[in-house]
């Protein structure tokens, strides 16, 4: 029988115990063989993904998972952000600065925050809309951040 771990913010709030309105998507990947999947139940996606898809250990790789595949949350990243050392974060950004999510997260965690991550501003990077027009109610016209050379909404 295959092997199935949580994965984005699923991992992260069993990793912290985080108590919180249940998102609407569940991530998980699988040992199987099987490609991409998921499953409907009570108005909650789960979504298994296979093993190449595993995000790593570390929360911030988890952080970016779920960026990628799970959505915006921005109560529970809000609450995920107090757990998560501002350091690690800047230095996972560091890792890969032109990267669009882990430049989402940056934005993210200086909005819900209030506070700066110690990061020089990007010097490169194209600017890139938080988020997408067809998933999420936005604004016609987007406010570019000089920081981090994204467009955010």
């Amino acid at each position: 029988m295959a092997q199935t771990k949580s994965a984005g913010y699923r991992f992260l709030t069993e990793k912290y115990r985080i108590r919180h309105i249940p998102h609407w998507r569940s991530s998980f990947v699988s040992d199987a063989r099987r490609a991409c999947y998921s499953v409907t139940e009570n108005e909650v996606r789960e979504e298994f993904y296979p093993a190449r898809n595993w995000p790593g250990e570390r929360a911030c790789d988890h952080l970016e998972f779920a960026i990628k595949y799970d959505g915006l949350n921005l109560a529970l990243l809000c609450t995920l952000f107090r757990h998560i050392e501002s350091q690690e974060l800047a230095d996972f950004i560091l890792e890969h600065p032109v990267s669009i999510p882990r430049r989402k997260l940056w934005f993210l965690y200086e909005f819900l925050t209030g506070s700066t991550l110690p990061l020089e501003d990007a010097a490169k990077g194209n600017y890139t809309l938080l988020l997408d027009p067809e998933e999420y109610y936005t604004l016609k016209n987007a406010i570019r951040s000089q920081r981090r050379h994204s467009g955010d909404r």
